[in-house]
C-alpha cells in the first residue's frame, strides 16, 4: 500500500476543503476565483505535458485521478498548486511591491519549495511520477537535477509567474468584485496562462540543452533582485496574514519533506541538500509566523495635539 502517496493525497484535499471554507467565511471571492483558477490550470496542465511529452506518468496508487491510464492525471496535483498560488499571492500582499515584483516573489517562493518536493515525491512508494527518461539518481547534470528534469522546474516557476501576472493585472483593472467579472478573470487566467506558458515553452525547445542555465539565472536572479529591492527600499511588512492556514500548509509541506528526506535516507546521501532544506524551512516558519502575528502600529493623527502633564 502507498501509504507515502495516499496520506499526503488525502491530506492535502482535506487543506483545500478548509481553504474553501475559509475564504468564503472571509467572503474573499478573489482569492477563490485564484484557488479555482489554479486548481483547473494545474490539472489540465498536467495532463496536456503528459499527453504531449510522453516524459513522465503519475503513479496508479492515488486515489483521484482524472482521465485514461497512464495520461490520467492526480486531482491532488491541482488542489495543491490552487492553494499555493493563493497563499503566495496573500504573502506578497504583505508587502509594498510593484506588479512585476510581486510575480517574481510568488514565483520564487513556490518554486523554492518545488526545489525539494520533487527530490522526495519521485523516491517515496516508488514515485508519485516517473520519468521516462530521467532515473532517479543523485547526479547532476545539465539535463537532470537529482532525478529532476530541469524543464519541470522552468516550467512551474513560469507556471506562477506567468498566471499570477495575469490576475495581479487583471485585479488592477477591474477593482470591483462581481460575478461577471470574477467568472472572466478565472476563466482568462486559465486560458491565458496556458497559450501564454505554452508559447514561452515552445520558444526554448531549441535550448533544450540550455534550460539548466535558464533556470538558474530566473532563479538565482529573481532573489538577487528582490533582495537588492528589499535592502534598497527597506522593504517591511504593511499587513498580516488572516488566520493561521498558510503558516500552518506550508509547515505541513515542509515537515512532509523533511521527514521523508529522513526516510529515504537522503539526509545522509545528500546532507548539504537536507542542510538547505532545514534552512530553507527555518527561513519560511520566521517569515509566515511573523506575518501571522503581525500587529498593525496605531496610526497617530499629526493633527491631535499632545497631551501634557501639567504642573501642580
Amino acid at each position: 500500500m502507498a501509504i507515502w502517496i495516499i496520506t499526503f493525497e488525502i491530506i492535502t484535499t482535506i487543506f483545500f476543503i478548509i481553504a474553501i471554507i475559509r475564504v468564503l467565511k472571509k467572503k474573499d471571492y478573489r482569492a477563490l476565483s485564484t484557488i479555482i483558477a489554479g486548481a483547473i490550470f494545474g490539472v489540465i496542465l498536467e495532463y496536456l505535458s503528459i499527453y504531449f511529452s510522453q516524459g513522465y506518468f503519475y503513479s496508479q496508487d492515488f486515489i483521484f485521478l482524472v482521465g485514461k491510464e497512464p495520461l490520467n492525471v492526480p486531482i491532488m496535483i491541482g488542489l495543491a498548486w490552487g492553494m499555493l498560488l493563493e497563499i503566495s499571492h496573500e504573502i506578497s500582499e504583505c508587502f509594498s511591491l510593484p506588479i512585476f515584483l510581486r510575480t517574481i516573489f510568488e514565483a520564487t517562493f513556490v518554486v523554492s519549495l518545488d526545489l525539494f518536493s520533487d527530490i522526495v515525491a519521485v523516491r517515496l512508494d516508488g514515485g508519485y511520477w516517473t520519468w521516462t527518461d530521467h532515473p532517479a539518481v543523485l547526479t547532476i547534470t545539465n539535463t537532470d537535477f537529482m532525478g529532476i528534469a530541469y524543464e519541470n522546474f522552468y516550467g512551474w516557476f513560469l507556471v506562477i509567474f506567468i498566471s499570477s501576472l495575469i490576475l495581479h493585472l487583471f485585479d488592477a483593472k477591474f477593482r470591483k468584485s462581481n460575478l461577471t467579472t470574477l467568472v472572466i478573470r478565472t476563466i482568462g487566467c486559465i486560458v491565458g496562462a496556458e497559450i501564454l506558458l505554452l508559447g514561452v515553452l515552445s520558444l526554448t525547445i531549441p535550448l533544450s540543452g540550455w534550460v539548466w542555465l535558464i533556470f538558474l539565472i530566473m532563479y538565482l536572479g529573481s532573489i538577487i533582485i528582490l533582495g537588492i529591492y528589499f535592502i534598497k527600499h527597506k522593504i517591511h511588512p504593511i499587513k498580516g496574514i488572516s488566520g493561521y492556514f498558510p503558516l500552518i500548509y506550508f509547515e505541513f509541506l515542509y515537515l512532509f519533506n523533511v521527514l521523508g528526506m529522513i526516510y529515504l535516507g537522503l539526509s545522509v546521501d545528500i546532507p548539504f541538500y537536507f542542510g538547505l532544506l532545514l534552512l530553507y524551512t527555518l527561513g519560511v516558519s520566521v517569515l509566515l509566523v511573523k506575518l501571522t502575528l503581525y500587529k498593525e502600529k496605531p496610526q497617530v493623527d499629526a493633527n491631535t495635539p499632545e497631551m501634557t502633564k501639567s504642573a501642580p
